[in-house]
């Protein structure tokens, strides 16, 4: 009789995954860490993303400057850029051998720059240079939800959606027995 083969039981796990947490296609860059206890099948997470290089930090953003100001100026517009800060919190249901639901709450900051090109090239890099738009700029309340995957026993993959900003959750974890 050949050997039964082992299956996975996520359920089983007791430990702690730390990974790379993503929103595609807004924010690229972000951790996340989850923590499973086999007792009740249950586990929470917490979630951390945020766009680098915002235009508002660099060297050619004009802070007393307004988008109305710019168009006035005569200068056209270049292009946009939207900066996300984001944090999360949620619960894991484990279901079955290798699957898990999660959903969580969080609290969003999104921040919005439009770069314009000054023809005369007084302003910014070579005429480029960044403005707030501030009618753009909001915060607030972020939904997530999602599955779980365990892929081996130290490798999970997590996927779902995300209301604020709106896109795709994706995350892959490292799992540690402690």
């Amino acid at each position: 009789m050949p050997e039964e083969e082992e299956r996975l039981d996520i359920r089983q796990f007791s430990g702690t995954g730390i990974g790379l947490s993503l929103n595609v296609p807004n924010v690229l860059t972000g951790m996340s860490v989850f923590r499973m206890s086999p007792t009740w099948n249950f586990g929470a997470f917490a979630s951390g993303r945020m766009t680098f290089n915002s235009p508002g930090k660099g060297e050619f953003f004009e802070r007393d400057m307004t988008v109305a100001e710019a168009r006035a100026r005569g200068d056209e517009r270049f292009r946009d850029q939207d900066v996300y800060r984001t944090f999360t919190v949620g619960v894991i249901r484990a279901l079955d051998l290798g699957l898990a639901l999660f959903a969580g709450v969080g609290y969003t900051k999104k921040s919005a720059y439009r770069e314009f090109r000054d023809e005369e090239e007084e302003k910014g890099d070579m005429g480029f240079y960044w403005v707030e738009r501030h009618d753009e700029t909001k915060s607030g309340l972020n939904l997530t939800g999602g599955v779980l995957i365990q892929i081996s026993d130290f490798l999970f993959l997590k996927g779902g959606g995300e209301l604020f900003p709106r896109g795709v959750n994706l995350g892959v974890y490292l799992g540690l027995p402690f």
